[in-house]
């Protein structure tokens, strides 16, 4: 892989440089021929787009002699390191003190791993640069550096959902011969052309974790490209219209994409074939102003969130109650505290609490207890349930008196309230307890007393037969 210098065998002088502009080709094309006008030796990376961008250092990828063991993330590794190094050696420090030639140095480290980059892919070069990024993302070293430090990304008729063309064998040298590639694709990776393969909707997916904030564009090949097939039995060549990468595949489908069809075949989208005056021209401004706003972006310095500080846990913590020794009811109490999110890691839960248990054990209990202002009788446990089932609570037909109930029923265990409602005096809490006798027995007694208080029809009938013998006898 070598720089835009390097493509005549020159040595590339080291120059200052605002954003490296990352040219990727497809999978063993040339660096070089990749971005070729038909009547120009320059690539337009190097005339148009560097006039229109002075501060932008063009970066022409090159994957390299490829063999059988290569594969998509091998090639992604090889851009990354082969980036790195381009990005360290971008600037030479000033002469002077050393103190100062060493301050120098280490400045220039920390801007060359900020530079905003940008890349321009073409074909399957497209796939290689995503995985690249993918990759980066996973990383905490300086390769990491490489994803925070992009900003945008061209893909120009990339395969992203595969290509029937690319992954066929049959299709293998009439698609070299088409895109004038200088080394074979491996088998391993041209399997992984095929439409709708797993791997490429895995990539398509971290990639798309990972790309909120870059900007996206998508060119298309509208126009069919011509592959030449020959007939083994019959010796005939077969020339076949065919669309290298569909519509569907190049598009990724997110929602900050920008498409824009292109009247041209697979090969000529490297360079806006047909379109140099009118979309090349109108991508290239677009892209000067994604760089503006990307370098400034670039020089602003980092302020630490702090978010681990910030972020406060609460701590809830459950205990018995062993003061009261056996008890048929079993109480439990809490105690809470808050930590933040750094400490709460870094100390653990237990920790936590006993830190605050320590806090707080100088503090008198009386503080605390709220017996005076809140105590009320605690419900029946389970136990005493079961209890008066058995009658061995309170057998039936015993009056329910105050002494009954305060031996029947235990008194809750004083509660200890938290710091907030110190000094706050809380209304008084009654809770009535449930009657002893079952419900129909006190329905039925209260059916009778009613059916008592209410005359019947024949008391009724004897009392004014009464009235009227008393009444003839006056007569």
């Amino acid at each position: 892989m070598a720089p835009d210098n390097e493509l005549n065998g020159e040595q590339p002088p080291r120059i200052e440089t605002a954003v490296d502009i990352v040219a990727v080709p497809a999978i063993g094309a040339d660096p070089g021929r990749t971005w070729l006008d038909e009547d120009s030796q320059t690539p337009w990376l190097l005339t148009e787009l560097t006039r229109c961008i002075p501060t932008a250092r063009v970066l022409f990828a090159d994957h390299g002699h490829l063999d059988s063991r290569d594969s998509l993330d091998s090639l992604a590794h090889r851009l990354l390191k082969w980036l790195l190094e381009e990005r360290r050696s971008t600037v030479s420090p000033p002469t002077g003190l050393v103190l100062d030639y060493m301050s120098t140095v280490a400045d220039i480290a920390l801007q060359s791993l900020r530079r905003p980059i940008f890349f321009i892919c073409h074909s399957t070069g497209g796939l290689v640069a995503k995985a690249a990024l993918v990759i980066a993302s996973q990383l905490t070293s300086r390769l990491g550096s490489i994803i925070s430090s992009c900003y945008g990304i061209a893909f120009l008729a990339t395969p992203h959902h595969g290509s029937s063309y690319l992954s066929a064998p049959e299709f293998t040298k009439s698609i070299q011969r088409l895109m004038k590639l200088k080394h074979r694709i491996p088998p391993r990776i041209q399997e992984l052309f095929k439409p709708r393969d797993s791997s490429l909707l895995h990539l398509s997916s971290d990639f798309r974790a990972i790309s909120a904030d870059i900007k996206l564009w998508s060119f298309l090949e509208t126009v069919d490209s011509t592959l030449s097939i020959t007939d083994s039995d019959a010796g005939t060549t077969i020339d076949m219209h065919v669309p290298i990468t569909s519509i569907r595949s190049g598009i990724l489908g997110f929602e900050h994409e920008k498409e824009t069809p292109l009247a041209t075949d697979h090969v000529g989208t490297a360079s806006f074939k047909g379109q140099e005056l009118t979309t090349r021209i109108s991508f290239i401004d677009e892209l000067h102003e994604s760089v503006s706003v990307a370098i400034h972006l670039s020089k602003l310095t980092d302020a630490p969130l702090d978010v681990d500080l910030e972020v406060m846990v609460q701590v809830n913590g459950f205990f018995e109650d062993t003061a009261r020794g056996i008890s048929d009811e079993t109480p439990l109490k809490l105690w809470s505290t808050k930590a933040s999110l750094r400490e709460y890691l870094a100390k653990g839960p237990s920790l936590c609490l006993n830190l605050r248990l320590q806090k707080t054990a100088g503090i008198p209990a009386s503080i605390y207890d709220d017996s005076s202002i809140s105590s009320f009788d605690s419900r029946p446990t389970s136990a005493q349930i079961r209890a008066s089932m058995d009658g061995i609570l309170q057998p039936r037909g015993t009056p329910t008196t105050e002494a009954n109930k305060s031996e029947a029923v235990p008194q809750r265990p004083q509660i200890k309230e938290s710091r907030s409602f110190v000094g706050h005096i809380s209304p008084q809490i009654h809770i009535s307890e449930p009657a002893v006798h079952d419900y129909f027995d006190v329905q039925s007694e209260s059916s009778q007393d009613i059916k008592m208080s209410i005359p019947q029809p024949q008391d009724v009938i004897e009392d004014a037969c009464q009235s009227e013998t008393g009444v003839s006898n006056m007569m």
